[in-house]
């Protein structure tokens, strides 16, 4: 027996899925826009041994984060006490290079390993790592000396304020920003879209 498109069983079942749809979305929305009012808040971290900790937290539509806290990346318990603060983590990537001889090798690698456990530890959002030489490049900032100079420049325009004054410190500060843009932000602008499709009326 052939299934007619009009059947009222049908027509009800296809009603109920799209009330169901909808309904979600509309969880979705409000999720995010009690993110957006109480803002997302993002540690970058830049290891080594004059490494630094940044916790920054930033808002849906506005241009300048809040600086909640900076330190130094060696200081595990600092780093343990933000890493549960922080919807994100962001850690630029480290790689041993031969300038640094065996001794600054190892030194890197013990001092990046405590970090991964303080992050491990605590951690009740997302990780990621990222080179130096992708979120650089997102900023426009050179090598060397200069580029270490246009950062702390380009984070006391981004803050407002002079509070950093390290180019490592500068450096966790700009990672963390990265985190916002780069993932939070494709991240919920992704579920904004999600948003849109269930809520659109299927023909």
């Amino acid at each position: 027996m052939c299934e007619c498109a009009d059947d009222p069983a049908e027509l009800g079942r296809k009603a109920e899925r799209e009330r169901a749809r909808i309904e979600r979305a509309a969880k979705r929305q409000q999720r995010e826009a009690s993110r957006a009012e109480s803002g997302w808040t993002v540690l970058g971290i830049d290891p080594g041994k004059g490494g630094a900790v940044a916790l920054i937290r930033c808002w849906w539509g506005r241009d300048r984060p809040q600086l909640d806290a900076v330190g130094e990346a060696v200081d595990s318990r600092r780093v343990r006490q933000l890493v549960p603060e922080a919807d994100l983590v962001v850690v630029e990537g480290q790689q041993a290079s031969p300038q640094m001889g065996v001794v600054g090798a190892f030194s890197l690698g013990r001092a990046t390993g405590r970090l991964q456990e303080a992050v491990e530890a605590g951690l009740r959002g997302r990780a990621v790592e990222v080179w130096p030489a992708r979120w650089r490049a997102s900023y426009g900032l050179r090598g060397g000396p200069a580029g270490k100079a246009e950062g702390v420049g380009l984070v006391e325009r981004l803050l407002g304020t002079d509070a950093v004054h390290r180019h490592d410190e500068a450096d966790a500060v700009l990672l963390a920003w990265w985190g916002w843009r780069h993932v939070l932000l494709a991240d919920a602008s992704l579920t904004q879209q999600g948003a849109v499709s269930c809520g659109e009326t299927r023909s």
